[in-house]
């Protein structure tokens, strides 16, 4: 799970900075579609990570 999240936290990351990046350089149409899959990325794995909370069982319980 901790894997998961850190790729999430990376992806989204690495987002921001490819969008800052398009908004400087002259290379922004490939960073620009570059960003969406970095989210998609972070968005899969954020809920990947998610699942994997919810199945185990707690040690509260």
């Amino acid at each position: 799970m901790i894997p998961l999240c850190f790729l999430a936290v990376l992806a989204a990351v690495g987002g921001l900075a490819a969008v800052g990046l398009a908004l400087s350089t002259a290379a922004a149409s490939a960073l620009l579609l570059a960003a969406p899959l970095l989210g998609l990325v972070s968005l899969a794995s954020g809920l990947a990570a998610a699942v994997l909370a919810l199945r185990r069982t707690s040690v509260f319980a």
